[in-house]
């Protein structure tokens, strides 16, 4: 009947709503996930260059905690690829 078509299209059109809306949201959350792999990335690396220069022959006088904890901080809270080698800003809220 017309009334059964009708109610199936408009749930049809509820449905293409809700999958719009969850795109969106999987595309939201997977940008954050990359967002925030790429500070752990940096992060990793700078561990490891700090590993490489701690296992070195030579003193690194300016080697210090202050110094480590400064450039994990400035990874942390880089804004854009020119502060600290982060491809975008900070995720947006949800």
């Amino acid at each position: 009947s017309a009334a059964a078509m009708e109610a199936m299209r408009t749930k049809a059109a509820q449905q293409d709503e809700e999958i719009e809306e969850l795109r969106s949201t999987v595309e939201g959350l997977e940008h954050e996930r990359d967002y925030y792999f790429r500070k752990l990335r940096e992060v990793e690396i700078l561990c490891t260059t700090l590993q490489t220069q701690l296992e070195g022959a030579e003193a690194q006088p300016d080697l210090t905690p202050k110094r480590i904890v400064t450039d994990i901080q400035d990874i942390l809270y880089a804004e854009n690829e020119d502060d600290a080698g982060a491809a975008e800003g900070p995720p947006a809220e949800a």
